[in-house]
């Protein structure tokens, strides 16, 4: 019982994360191509920031989930299988980009944002989009790894 609401709260939270950044990379961005930056920056940076305060949580319930199941279930480090540790590998760094988008170039963003220098955010935007599109391939890849090992 543990393990099935472990999993499926793991995978929910994959879901939330790593489909909103597809959505926001592949849908919304390129349908705020015309909108001038008066408008879409300030429009990124409410919905950045509803997202990343998601993405925490994802963040937090992704940890614990993986730990339990990794750890209770699988019996840790190798025992679990190597798309497992692959993926913990791959939960690591997209975590460490993560941390790093919130407390470094979202937060000089949202100020930028905030301050309507808009020349400024849509210099960091670029930043943030890099990042994004990163863990984006990195969390797309992870959920790869992670049917086809469930898969046997």
């Amino acid at each position: 019982m543990l393990w099935n609401l472990s999993n499926a709260l793991h995978t929910l939270s994959s879901v939330v994360w790593v489909g909103g950044m597809f959505f926001a990379y592949v849908a919304l961005r390129p349908s705020m191509a015309g909108v001038p930056p008066e408008e879409a920056l300030p429009l990124w940076r409410r919905t950045l920031q509803l997202f990343l305060r998601w993405v925490l949580g994802t963040v937090v319930v992704l940890w614990a989930t993986g730990i339990y199941m990794m750890f209770f279930v699988l019996s840790g480090f190798g025992e679990a299988g190597a798309h497992v540790d692959t993926m913990f590998t791959l939960a690591l760094i997209m975590t460490g980009l993560f941390f790093y988008l919130n407390h470094g170039p979202f937060r000089a963003f949202k100020y930028a944002a905030d301050a309507s220098d808009f020349g400024k955010a849509g210099k960091i935007l670029q930043k943030v989009r890099k990042i994004v599109a990163t863990n984006l391939v990195l969390g797309m890849l992870t959920i790869v790894i992670a049917a086809w090992g469930a898969a046997g």
